[in-house]
């Protein structure tokens, strides 16, 4: 009988329940602690993630401003472009290049007289 007393006799089901509760996570400091430092890890990853978007995103906003400003100059040159081409065609005619001998170097035809009016003070 000596032999029988020095064995535990805990029935299964409460040896388990005793077990989970000694060894569960939240049980104690430690539990807390596990949780805790999870929580850190994971805000600081948190906020290191969010810190390279805001970055990446103001770069990108960036980049659009610039897009938009280069835009806007490509389309003014286009215009004076196409100004500046619409003037080298007409300065090919030579109804253009009598224009400009006219106006710039002040020639006149043959037999055509010039009248000067005088400003008066």
């Amino acid at each position: 009988m000596e032999d029988e007393k020095d064995i535990d006799l805990v029935p299964l089901r409460l040896r388990q329940d005793v077990e989970l509760e000694n060894s569960s996570p939240g049980s104690g400091l430690g539990g807390y602690f596990v949780y805790f430092t999870f929580f850190l890890g994971f805000f600081a990853f948190f906020m290191f993630v969010s810190q390279i978007y805001l970055e990446k995103h103001q770069q990108i906003l960036k980049h659009k401003e610039e897009i938009a400003d280069l835009s806007k100059e490509l389309s003014e040159l286009q215009l004076k472009n196409e100004s500046l081409y619409r003037r080298i065609e007409e300065l090919k005619t030579t109804v253009g290049q009598e224009k400009i001998a006219r106006e710039k170097l002040h020639w006149i035809k043959p037999g055509e007289k010039v009248v000067v009016w005088e400003d008066e003070p």
